[in-house]
């Protein structure tokens, strides 16, 4: 005989569904949370207290109100009494809540009105999900998308901004953007050139131009520079063209972009300055005097032919030589002094303008010359240029000028023409001795001291060591030293004889200048 089951009464069933329901309900992962319509907690799960970090004994003193933040209580409250006026039977609802240790974490809760019974009163059913991660990852790709379009629009700005003529083209040579600057130049709408290709916008010999250099690019896959012309309204201009491939992620070329510098002027520029050089080139080429170029230690740069013919030196014998080698040994020192002084004073000295000297050939023969030295400076390096004329004919004709005065003044014989050649030639070497005579006094001269100069200068023209003195502000006995030590170091042996040297310089002013 079959028994059979045997029915639990109807009570023990509802204890063991309850039972069940409790079990699931505490041990579920997901957050679930039940409050009445005054908002008051009573009850809520494992993984809901969790989250919260409260206790159930803590939960069930709290309102939702008090775990929700203080911006998201007026929306959460208002969605509440919807429910409870029946105005609606669920909701959903992203909000923070503030946890026991007081961060806030993102959830999203769904919540449904549960309807009571006669002896139980109605409530809601809220089940949480904790979003705070997704809301970092949101957050975190707001901000990265906010990045971008700044960083896009700071590009926009700056490529539409930029002087230069801009463009891309995609991988069949039509043009995918443009800046303003190249609408502009080309006086040409977004219409007009997006996806045109060149010889629907240039004429065919400027397009295929402009095409097989783009082909050069693809081949080589490498930036690469060209000069390209275009026609534009104001005429024909150069551009260096800057072109180079865009890859994408399989390594594939996608399009071709290019950066435009406009060097008409520049061009235009060159050559000008490229005539004007010749010019000066063959001016100097040409040129009877010696010309030559000079750095700052004095060597010489460049020589002229007309060097060779003064001098007998040919240019490749000067180059990088010192220009005293043009010179008298007596004569160097006090040059470099003095071309050293003009270097420092960062402006040519007066002396140096139309300047009588002595140079020095290559066979060793003095000859008077005259020197005019200038200055250029040229990317921050100075360059002077020496210009030296040959005047030995020019002092020979003063000299026989002078003699055939004197002659053809009165009767004169034979003998006297004789005498007056003597004479001339006479004067002539007189005059060449008396300048290097002089040459060597200045050079005297220039190895004192400046307070040395100064009281020898001021003694000369007959004021006594005491006036000298009171002038400079020094003690007579310091007075007596330097007008020593000067006289010693110009040789002089007394006092007349240096008075007939300084007078023999042609201006000691501008020497002490």
């Amino acid at each position: 005989m079959t028994s059979k089951p045997q029915r639990l009464p109807s009570n023990e069933a509802q204890q063991e569904a309850e039972q069940r329901w409790r079990a699931a309900f505490e041990n579920s992962t997901i957050a679930i949370m039940m409050g009445n319509f005054k908002g008051r907690i009573f009850a809520a799960n494992k993984a809901y207290r969790k989250m919260l970090g409260y206790t159930r004994s803590q939960l069930c003193q709290r309102t939702f109100l008090d775990i929700t933040r203080e911006e998201d209580r007026a929306a959460n409250l208002r969605l509440i009494k919807e429910l409870q006026n029946r105005k609606r039977h669920h909701f959903q609802m992203e909000k923070q809540y503030r946890r026991k240790d007081g961060n806030l974490i993102w959830v999203r809760t769904n919540v449904i009105v549960v309807q009571g019974t006669s002896d139980i009163a109605p409530f809601w059913f809220n089940v949480v999900e904790d979003i705070t991660s997704r809301k970092y990852i949101e957050e975190e790709l707001r901000v990265q998308i906010a990045r971008l379009r700044e960083t896009e629009a700071r590009l926009q700005a700056f490529v539409d901004n930029s002087p230069n003529v801009i463009f891309l083209k995609d991988s069949q040579g039509r043009y995918l953007y443009t800046n303003k600057q190249f609408k502009r130049v080309l006086c040409l709408s977004d219409e007009q050139i997006n996806g045109k290709r060149d010889d629907e916008v240039f004429s065919a010999e400027q397009a295929a131009t402009f095409q097989a250099n783009e082909r050069r690019v693809v081949e080589s896959r490498v930036p690469m520079e060209f000069e390209e012309t275009a026609l534009q309204k104001d005429g024909q201009h150069t551009s260096i063209v800057h072109k180079f491939p865009l890859f994408d992620a399989g390594g594939e070329i996608y399009a071709v972009g290019g950066i435009v510098t406009d060097i008409t002027e520049r061009k235009k520029e060159e050559a000008a300055r490229r005539i004007s050089e010749e010019r000066y080139r063959v001016l100097v080429e040409t040129a009877n005097d010696a010309v030559l170029s000079l750095d700052e230690t004095g060597a010489i740069q460049f020589a002229n032919p007309a060097t060779t013919t003064i001098f007998g030196y040919d240019s490749t014998e000067l180059i990088g030589k010192p220009v005293t080698m043009l010179m008298p040994e007596f004569m160097r020192k006090m040059h470099e002094r003095g071309f050293g002084r003009c270097v420092a004073s960062c402006e040519p000295h007066a002396n140096w303008r139309g300047l009588e000297m002595i140079g020095l050939n290559k066979n060793g023969q003095e000859l008077p010359v005259e020197i005019s030295l200038g200055e250029l400076n040229q990317s921050g390096q100075r360059i002077f240029t020496a210009f030296i004329r040959d005047i030995s004919e020019r002092k020979q004709a003063e000299e026989m000028r002078s003699t055939a005065i004197e002659f053809l003044t009165g009767p004169f014989s034979d003998q006297d023409v004789l005498d007056a050649v003597r004479i001339a030639l006479e004067r002539r070497r007189n005059r060449r001795e008396h300048g290097q005579e002089t040459a060597k006094i200045r050079q005297r001269f220039e190895s004192l001291t400046r307070r040395e100069q100064e009281v020898i200068s001021m003694v000369v023209s007959g004021m006594l060591n005491k006036q000298v003195s009171d002038k400079l502000g020094k003690s007579e006995n310091t007075v007596k030293v330097h007008r020593s030590r000067a006289m010693k170091k110009m040789q002089a042996q007394s006092l007349p004889d240096l008075v007939r040297m300084m007078g023999q310089l042609n201006d000691p002013s501008e020497v002490l200048s």
